[in-house]
């Protein structure tokens, strides 16, 4: 009785997708599992990277980054290589997703760039700097 009252709102097109759907619908839904946990092993790995990066910069200019604003580190990014290939060797998944994309990308220097604008990267070394500087007690 369900079937039928389904079916009767969804018209012909709709009907024919429904059927379709059952008879593959196990091939469908092991499609759309193995997509969300790519996507999700890629988000992941989006987060290592971005770890790995900081970590790497942070251990080139160890000095140079305190007491710093994030135009000051960015404009000192500018002048120095910023250490792609840490990002590359972070995992050995090689896709990678920011958490608001749905469509993972292959992880290259390129997309790497893109992700991770210098002015990005600044900002996020600044509040790490502020975040791990002592704070004095009065």
């Amino acid at each position: 009785m369900i079937d039928t009252l389904v079916r009767s709102f969804l018209g012909g097109w709709g009907q024919t997708l429904l059927d379709t759907y059952l008879k593959y619908s196990l091939w469908i839904n092991s499609i759309l599992l193995l997509y969300f946990l790519a996507l999700l092993v890629s988000q992941r790995n989006y987060r290592q990277t971005l770890a790995d990066l900081l970590e790497a910069i942070e251990k080139t200019l160890p000095d140079q980054l305190h007491k710093k604003t994030s135009q000051d580190i960015a404009r000192l990014l500018k002048k120095r290589d910023i250490p792609w290939e840490v990002g590359l060797k972070a995992s050995q998944w090689p896709l990678i997703a920011s958490p608001r994309q749905f469509i993972p990308r292959i992880k290259n220097e390129q997309t790497l760039k893109k992700l991770y604008p210098i002015d990005n990267l600044a900002n996020l070394l600044a509040n790490r700097a502020d975040a791990d500087a002592p704070k004095s007690q009065p």
